[in-house]
């Protein structure tokens, strides 16, 4: 024996902290060892035995908030056991997510460049460009009076570019104005 091992564990120890005390006990193990008896008998019980007699129905219902209590002491296990790696695993989902979704993003917006290209090259209209065919809508829901945040929504934008860029072709512009002027001789 070296000097490093203790002969005696110190009052109040913990005892998986000691020397050879390195092995906890498994927390499932520890959550149905009340419960063996029960689960064994019940096992029994499940080998086609009919239950014939009042006693027997007791004795069966008995078993049965027995097994309900191991089942909530192990659910109360699992969950005391694996929050910790939940917690870990959550950390890690927050990691990855931002580059997830960056990559996400990149992706659907190559998509709707290749689909831009070939909405293009099927009608034949090599002079056109996506921010053409983009312009040409605006300008129609500009025309066909859209609410500007809705259109700002609807077409990725702000209301100070669609007031800026397209406002003079939607049905409101200077409307107040033509109003006050009407009637001017």
């Amino acid at each position: 024996m070296n000097d490093m091992t203790p002969t005696s564990p110190k009052e109040g120890a913990n005892p998986r902290a000691v020397i050879g005390g390195n092995a906890p006990p498994d927390p499932l193990d520890e959550a149905l060892a009340p419960y063996g008896d029960f689960i064994t008998e019940a096992e029994g019980w499940l080998d086609g035995t009919q239950v014939t007699t009042a006693a027997q129905m007791k004795a069966v219902d008995d078993l049965a908030k027995e097994i309900k209590a191991a089942e909530k002491a192990v659910s109360t296990a699992r969950d005391a056991a694996t929050k910790p790696l939940h917690a870990a695993w959550q950390a890690e989902i927050k990691r990855w997510k931002p580059t997830l979704e960056d990559l996400d993003r990149i992706k659907k917006g190559l998509a709707a460049l290749v689909s831009a290209f070939k909405v293009i090259r099927d009608a034949d209209l090599p002079d056109v460009t996506p921010h053409t065919l983009k312009h040409t809508a605006v300008t129609w829901a500009m025309h066909k009076g859209v609410p500007l945040a809705d259109a700002a929504g609807f077409f990725g934008t702000t209301v100070a570019t669609l007031e800026s860029v397209y406002l003079h072709h939607h049905p409101s512009f200077q409307e107040a104005t033509a109003k006050a002027l009407d009637g001017w001789k």
